[in-house]
């Protein structure tokens, strides 16, 4: 039976675009907009590779060819051509943002060439549902097919790896290659090359786009950890760059922590440098586990995020956590102001996808970041009975603390060196709280005690 190639494109969460990006403002010169750019390398596509329309509404289309080559030629096209649109319109359009694709790719039977256009929008058939299904659950900034496409693309097969993505109801394979943005450099600015290519696209590089919703505060975490939810722990190694082998101690709090949560079977768990792990991010809530001395997604969104990062100077994360409230900055760690051994927890919209939401737990050293965890473990036990011990109990509830580890009194005879070798941190205590208007309280640390 004759087949045909489907492609179906999507822009990735074009709902957030802000509205001149959709080519609504009143400019003298409209084709220049990022998604009249963006249109243009569709009309461009169906010419150079003798494809079809199929259907076309707003920023999503679907194309017939004749040959899957050319509709794979045509989507890694239209990868390298959205890199152009980025680095054109970085400066003054995108405010903040990335314009990233969803790609699917099927073979499907050549009798939908013969379907009057009239009649499309009707039309039921199992491969465009396929088709549809890949573009959906696609990784951003990739390009999924099937597996008749995988088995049909012939010496093109090692491009793609077997992907995590669900829903397609088949096994689906990737593009394992993906376009680094101008925007995107100066966040990677520091990583290697195999490092920068494992981290999945960042759509969304402004604070503004992910600030908290009034309904996120830490008080909500155990919520988040009851829904479909990624936890990502660091094992980047030294020898790929600048990031560090991450501490096992990282691994223990978060298991203890997630132990404490009801039931669920939707929580997945991986490691930042796998390279199927960026498959998951954007159908799910995440927790990021570490520093970015040790967490490359840490070392990503670190330059994202408002209240609470670590000092990142010439590509590189030091172990020194900076935490701002209204334009009030105070350091903790080494060379820092105040305690040496400080971590904190924080709560946010997920870069990745605004729709998600994101903790990020993290520490100058594995010591802090385990009494980081075992705040999360409180207040997933109890939210509002943990916040009400440590002194805030009345919204608004704080979506981020800094806590330092409280060391047993029996341990004092021990070096520094012995204690962060053999020893669990068993309590923590709050030093710094910062709300969702950006103010901040510093704790009394007597009463922010907790064991």
């Amino acid at each position: 039976m004759p087949q045909i190639a489907l492609l179906d494109v999507d822009i990735h969460n074009s709902s957030y675009l802000p509205q001149p990006l959709v080519g609504l403002d009143e400019r003298s010169n409209r084709e220049e907009t990022p998604m009249a750019l963006y249109q243009k390398a569709l009309d461009d596509l169906v010419h150079e590779y003798q494809g079809e329309v199929w259907t076309r509404a707003g920023d999503g289309a679907v194309f017939l060819f004749p040959k899957i080559a050319r509709a794979l030629e045509a989507g890694m096209t239209l990868l390298d051509r959205l890199w152009e649109v980025n680095s054109r319109c970085q400066a003054n359009d995108l405010q903040g943002l990335v314009l990233f694709t969803r790609i699917g790719i099927h073979l499907g039977d050549a009798y939908l060439q013969d379907i009057a256009a009239e009649k499309r929008g009707t039309v039921q058939d199992a491969d465009l549902n396929t088709v549809g299904r890949l573009q959906k659950n696609c990784p951003i900034g990739r390009i999924a097919i099937s597996s008749q496409a995988y088995e049909a693309i012939g010496v093109r097969r090692p491009l793609f790896r077997p992907s995590l993505v669900q829903g397609v109801g088949e096994p689906t394979f990737v593009l394992s290659e993906r376009f680094i943005t101008p925007q995107e450099e100066g966040m990677f600015k520091g990583m290697d090359d195999s490092q920068k290519r494992s981290m999945p696209p960042i759509p969304f590089l402004a604070w503004e786009s992910i600030r908290p919703d009034e309904g996120l505060t830490l008080r909500t975490v155990a919520q988040l950890l009851e829904e479909p939810i990624l936890v990502i722990l660091g094992e980047s190694s030294d020898r790929q760059g600048t990031l560090a082998s991450a501490a096992t101690s990282d691994a223990v709090g978060i298991m203890e922590a997630v132990a404490a949560v009801k039931s669920n079977p939707a929580l997945r768990v991986a490691v930042d440098v796998w390279s199927d792990t960026g498959d998951l991010v954007t159908g799910r809530h995440m927790l990021v586990v570490g520093s970015g001395v040790v967490n490359q997604y840490a070392f990503a969104i670190n330059g994202i995020m408002r209240h609470f990062k670590f000092w990142k100077s010439d590509g590189k994360v030091l172990n020194q956590l900076v935490a701002t409230a209204n334009d009030r900055s105070k350091t903790f760690g080494v060379h820092g102001m105040d305690e040496r051994d400080a971590g904190f927890i924080s709560v946010s919209k997920s870069p990745f996808n605004p729709r998600k939401n994101l903790i990020w737990v993290a520490g100058v050293n594995g010591m802090a970041t385990q009494a980081a965890a075992q705040l999360l473990k409180d207040l997933v036990v109890d939210g509002g009975a943990c916040l009400a011990r440590l002194g805030y109990s009345k919204q608004p509830y704080p979506i981020g603390c800094v806590v330092v580890p409280s060391v047993d009194p029996d341990t004092s005879s021990l070096s520094l060196s012995d204690y962060y070798r053999k020893w669990r941190i068993r309590g923590y205590e709050v030093v710094r709280a910062v709300y969702p208007s950006g103010n901040y309280l510093q704790s009394d640390r007597r009463r922010g005690m907790a064991s």
